[in-house]
């Protein structure tokens, strides 16, 4: 249950750097 939620927390985590990170390129692109 704790791995779980662990792997979860880090995906959820990985999730919003990616989108956070996309979403500087692309204002940056402009």
């Amino acid at each position: 249950m704790k791995l779980s939620i662990v792997t979860l927390g880090l995906l959820s985590m990985a999730g919003v750097l990616i989108c956070t990170y996309l979403i500087l390129k692309s204002l940056s692109a402009i």
